[in-house]
C-alpha cells in the first residue's frame, strides 16, 4: 500500500490529515498530547487513530518488549522503543528499509507490524539505522480530532522522514521550525527561508 501526501505544510483547519504528521501547538497544554508529534494512521467520520512518535518507553518496559520480539534483549534497541499512545495497539516498526515494508508512505517512510518481518528487519538493522518501534496508539472519537484542528491545537505537516526519525527530544522543535518556515514564507513570498537571513 502506498500513500503519498502533499508536499506542503497545511494550516490545522480541518484539512485531510490521514497519512500526515500532526504537531501539537505550543500553547496547547494537554497532559497526554502536549508537545507531541503524531502520525495519523486513520481519519474518518467514525473517529481517528494515530501514534505518538516522540515519547520514549521507560527502560524496564523497553527491555520487556525487546525480549518479546525475539527472546533476547539488545541494548541498542532501548532508545528505539516509543509509546504510541495510551490505548492498546500493535507493535509497529517505522523505518526506511523498503525490502521489509508492509506498506510505504511517500518516499522513505515504511511500516512493518508482523512479527516475522519485524524480526528480519531488526536482524538486518545496524546501530544508528532509521528505525522506531512504537507500541500503543491514540484514539479520537468521531469529530474529536476535527474539533482540535479547528481550535488550532494541531499543525499538519507532510510525513517527512527528517522529522519522523529525529531524536525524540528534538523532534517537536524541528517540526515547529518547519511550521514557522511555512508561515514566514507565506508572509514574505519566499519559497525557501534561510536559516541565517542576516547573511542575505
Amino acid at each position: 500500500m502506498n500513500q503519498t501526501g502533499t508536499n506542503r505544510i497545511a494550516p490545522s483547519n480541518g484539512v485531510l490529515v490521514e497519512g500526515r504528521l500532526i504537531v501539537a501547538a505550543p500553547g496547547w497544554h494537554d497532559d497526554r498530547l502536549g508537545r507531541t508529534v503524531c502520525y495519523v494512521v486513520h481519519h474518518g467520520p467514525q473517529g481517528s487513530v494515530g501514534v505518538v512518535l516522540n515519547r520514549c518507553v521507560g527502560p524496564s518496559v523497553a527491555k520487556a518488549i525487546d525480549w518479546l520480539i525475539d527472546g533476547r534483549s539488545d541494548s541498542r534497541r532501548l532508545n528505539q522503543l516509543y509509546v504510541g499512545g495510551p490505548s492498546a495497539g500493535p507493535l509497529v516498526a517505522i523505518h526506511d528499509n523498503v525490502s521489509h515494508a508492509e506498506f510505504q508512505v511517500g518516499d522513505g517512510l515504511c511500516f512493518t507490524a508482523s512479527l516475522g518481518k519485524l524480526r528480519d528487519l531488526l536482524a538486518e538493522s545496524s546501530e544508528g539505522a532509521n528505525l522506531k518501534l512504537v507500541i500503543g496508539q491514540v484514539g479520537w472519537k468521531a469529530g474529536q480530532l476535527d474539533t482540535q484542528l479547528r481550535q488550532g491545537n494541531w499543525y499538519v505537516l507532510p510525513a517527512d522522514p527528517r522529522i519522523v526519525f529525529a531524536e525524540h527530544d528534538q523532534m517537536w522543535r524541528r517540526a515547529m521550525r518547519q511550521v514557522g518556515d511555512y508561515y514566514l514564507a507565506m508572509i514574505t513570498g519566499c519559497r525557501g527561508v534561510p536559516r541565517r537571513p542576516d547573511y542575505n
